[in-house]
């Protein structure tokens, strides 16, 4: 044992799932030093990707592991419901009210992505869609269309939604959580050590299960608890918090308890647990001096921290894996140094969520979950196709570039699927064949037909069709040949005979 810990001996009172009355407490290790790994400590899954997920080589199909259309055709279906109802309202009905398509559902998504990698998911949508904004958003759809889409997004059926409300808060958004859930625990196998801890979306609409934590950043949001693996930061399991006596009546105990063994409930073929323990408060105990007490497979442990600001604070920690008193070169035990190495993968999966979030700013707490479901979505998708780049030797990019090309490619079907329509304008026109690299249609080259150009900022050379001793420089470029033509060589159009 290295100076500056203290052992003494220590004070309990019941350890609960298996009670500790009438049992012997022993004040040495059960275990030598020396003795391998318990069997009931070793993993012998296979770490990582499940099978399915090994097949996803693309960030896109990583995405559609977790986001798949069976998922977006929810959305979709019940989108299209509220779209019916709105569009009465209005005595003629626009392209802007017309039900949305699959591809345009995906292609709004495409769009949240692409705001969360620029970070203006804190803008408006109208400063979205200005002309020295990105040319993105207006080359995949019209600002008033993506408000409106935004607008209707719904995820259940109205007709029954009060009936499940009653014995479910979470009705309005429960399936497509379920599918959700579903896809991240069987799309991946989680390594020995877990983390449990609740993340806090914002919001600080009208929720019923609304909850204030001042030390979190956000203060006012919807908590969920969340068990992700430590090492690669994947979201294993999380359950939503509906308010007291909601969680605790699954199983009838403690909230902490019961998180805990709902949470690892798929996995546990692989981990157990204890339910918390109860050491007695010592008032002469010195800081930084360490209790431990071993009953079967169980170590105790009660720490007296050493910070002048937790004074006589009493940690404890039950530990099914440590069998020793050891003390680190820190001073403190080693069950805490391990804890403490261990216990950060929730929260760095939320800060990852925050860095390029998807989520805006909204009233409805079902749009913010919507948010987080596809934030939580997108890292689990990078994870994974890292492990699997990492497995086959590919070459890995950033996760903003990432982000950026999932985005692209999830807007590129639905832009050209617009670029096909007869009636748009030619400036529009030329907007998505830019930013989708598309080649221009409805054009031809050379002096008798239609030609569309790009922008004037290609070095001036003389025109391709004009005569030599002419001499006649030009910056602009024919859209489909890319030859060099002046003005006198084009044919000009409005925009509805193109």
């Amino acid at each position: 044992m290295c100076a500056g810990g203290t052992v003494v001996r220590a004070c309990v009172s019941s350890v609960s799932d298996q009670p500790l009355e009438g049992k012997t407490l022993l004040f040495c290790p059960q275990t030598s030093s020396k003795t391998r790994v318990a069997a009931r400590n070793v993993v012998h899954e296979t770490l990582g990707p499940t099978h399915d997920a090994q097949n996803a080589l693309s960030y896109r199909e990583c995405f559609n592991l977790f986001w798949n259309d069976r998922m977006i055709e929810e959305v979709r279906e019940w989108t299209n419901a509220n779209i019916r109802q709105e569009a009465a309202k209005y005595g003629r009905v626009q392209v802007t009210q017309a039900p949305v398509t699959l591809l345009e559902l995906k292609a709004l998504i495409g769009i949240l992505i692409f705001a969360g990698s620029h970070k203006d998911n804190h803008m408006s949508t109208r400063e979205m869609w200005r002309v020295m904004s990105s040319p993105v958003y207006r080359a995949v759809m019209s600002v008033g269309r993506f408000e409106f889409l935004i607008n209707c997004l719904r995820f259940d059926d109205p007709d029954t939604r009060f009936e499940r409300r009653a014995t479910d808060k979470f009705a309005p958004i429960r399936k497509i959580w379920d599918i959700f859930s579903d896809n991240c625990r069987q799309m991946y196998t989680p390594s020995e050590h877990l983390c449990v801890d609740e993340q806090l979306v914002a919001f600080r609409g009208k929720c019923p299960f609304r909850m204030y934590i001042p030390l979190k950043p956000a203060k006012y949001g919807l908590k969920i608890f969340m068990l992700t693996d430590n090492e690669t930061k994947y979201l294993c399991a999380a359950i939503p918090y509906l308010g007291k006596g909601t969680v605790e009546s699954v199983f009838g105990e403690n909230l902490g308890h019961t998180v805990v063994k709902s949470l690892a409930l798929s996995f546990k073929s692989k981990y157990h647990s204890r339910q918390l323990v109860h050491m007695k408060e010592v008032a002469d105990r010195d800081p930084g001096s360490s209790a431990f007490a071993f009953i079967r497979d169980i170590t105790i442990l009660s720490y007296v921290s050493r910070k002048a600001s937790k004074a006589k604070k009493n940690v404890m920690l039950l530990s099914s894996m440590h069998t020793q008193p050891s003390i680190g070169d820190s001073g403190k035990p080693e069950i805490i140094e391990f804890y403490n190495s261990t216990k950060g993968g929730v929260d760095t999966f939320d800060q990852m969520c925050g860095a390029y979030s998807t989520a805006r700013k909204t009233r409805r707490w079902t749009l913010s979950m919507f948010y987080a479901m596809l934030n939580a979505g997108l890292i689990n998708a990078w994870i994974i196709h890292g492990l699997n780049k990492q497995r086959t030797g590919s070459h890995f990019i950033q996760r903003k570039a990432s982000l950026q090309e999932l985005a692209l490619d999830l807007m590129k079907p639905h832009a050209q699927h617009w670029l096909d329509e007869s009636r748009i304008f030619q400036s529009l026109r030329l907007n998505i064949c830019s930013v989708f690299q598309l080649p221009s249609t409805g054009a031809s080259a050379g002096p008798s037909g239609v030609t569309t150009m790009k922008d004037s900022r290609f070095p001036s050379v003389r025109c391709k069709y004009c005569e030599g001793k002419l001499d006649r420089k030009t910056r602009y470029r024919c859209q489909r040949c890319s030859n060099p033509i002046c003005l006198s060589h084009t044919v000009g159009l409005c925009h509805n005979c193109i």
